[in-house]
């Protein structure tokens, strides 16, 4: 009941075309970007910044289609074949807001937004956590 009050509320929250999503700690992500390449462009033009807040400066996770090694957690970050960002063993750090961006302009930024379910409380089947849109 009180779950479902919380989902709905989410729900709405998602109008503006921003990707809200929702994993359980420990478990692997993939954050997708709006704009796949195409067949004649390739990940070198996308980047992935990373703010854990609105107070925190963005952080560079993905610059041109590799992944920034000097970031925190770079380990547990790859990038897919249609260059959606994936968190292996997601952190409650992993939260916040990630910026996909293309050949360095915001004219394309996909915005995605992941949280990080750290309660026992939640029963759901990983299968409804994912995405909200």
């Amino acid at each position: 009941s009180s779950l479902l009050f919380i989902l709905v509320t989410l729900l709405c929250l998602c109008a503006n075309g921003d990707h809200y999503l929702y994993y359980r700690l420990g478990n692997d992500a993939t954050l997708p970007c709006d704009d796949e390449p195409s067949s004649e462009t390739t990940c070198s033009v996308f980047s992935w910044l990373h703010e854990r807040n609105e107070a925190s400066p963005a952080k560079v996770k993905v610059r041109k289609g590799k992944v920034n090694q000097n970031s925190p957690g770079a380990d547990r970050l790859s990038l897919s074949r249609n260059c959606s960002l994936i968190i292996n063993n997601i952190t409650a750090e992993d939260a916040g807001r990630y910026t996909c961006r293309i050949r360095e302009t915001t004219e394309f930024d996909t915005l995605v937004h992941p949280s990080i379910l750290t309660s026992e409380y939640f029963d759901l089947d990983d299968s409804e956590l994912h995405t909200i849109t």
